[in-house]
């Protein structure tokens, strides 16, 4: 299982009722027991920054109550889907 050791948004301009959004989200690092997200929302006109984010989860064993170390078939995954391996 995973817990979520930390969170941090920047808000960068105003996202109003008739913006359309984009989102972007992908995993910019990955250690030993833990993982971050980079997160990215854009309006689209005019194309603009609105907020950038990001979190780290952490790989824990909630009977045990000690973090674990990320095997390796899901850092596998990860670099798989971010097209890095």
């Amino acid at each position: 299982s995973f817990i979520l050791g930390s969170v941090e948004i920047e808000y960068r301009s105003p996202a109003l009722l008739q913006d359309e959004l984009s989102v972007g989200i992908r995993c910019s690092e990955v250690r030993g027991a833990s993982f971050d997200f980079e997160y990215a929302a854009w309006a689209s006109e005019p194309k603009r920054l609105v907020a950038a984010a990001r979190t780290t989860q952490i790989m824990y064993d909630y009977e045990k109550k000690k973090t674990l170390r990320i095997p390796d078939d899901f850092r596998k995954k990860i670099a798989d889907f971010e097209g890095r391996s």
